[in-house]
């Protein structure tokens, strides 16, 4: 990648002229008939859908969210689908604004649920945390008190006041 990259700079008017030359190709390309255009839609909306149910699948009910450092690329990977149409699919289907913040949001949630969980009380913050797919306590503390407004220390006071 660096070599390539390397190469771009000092080689602009190949670059210019190879950036024409798709240009031209863009503007001569051939449009297809309209029928084509519609099986062409509705076989990527099959395939999208498809898509959306296998992150369901993937994130919902097998709950790879719970495993630390998870990026988009494994998640690509475990699919075996373009990272570009799991991250377009979260932002239009899931109404994720990127997949770092949806996957923190599912986490947060199965850590409220574990912080009220009387069974659970005696864990500390920090196993919740880790439980919760979390590589440390910072970050934990630091996404729980920007979706929720508390600390998960504050949350669990107050959730269990409430019982009381």
């Amino acid at each position: 990648m660096t070599q390539w990259l390397i190469y771009c700079r000092f080689n602009k008017p190949l670059i210019a002229q190879l950036q024409r030359t798709a240009d031209a190709a863009i503007k001569n390309r051939v449009e297809p008939e309209p029928a084509q255009t519609e099986s062409l839609a509705t076989a990527l909306t099959q395939a999208d859908s498809q898509l959306c149910d296998n992150i369901r699948q993937l994130l919902f009910q097998q709950r790879v969210f719970l495993r630390a450092n998870l990026r988009l690329t494994d998640l690509a990977r475990l699919l075996e689908v373009p990272e570009y149409r799991i991250s377009r699919l979260l932002r239009s289907q899931f109404h994720a604004s990127n997949f770092n913040q949806f996957i923190n949001t599912l986490r947060i949630e199965h850590a409220k649920t574990l912080l009220s969980d009387p069974d659970k009380g005696h864990w500390p913050v920090v196993v919740i945390g880790l439980e919760s797919g979390f590589a440390s306590v910072g970050p934990f503390t630091r996404s729980f008190k920007t979706m929720v407004g508390y600390t998960p220390h504050e949350f669990r006071q107050t959730v269990h006041c409430r019982e009381q």
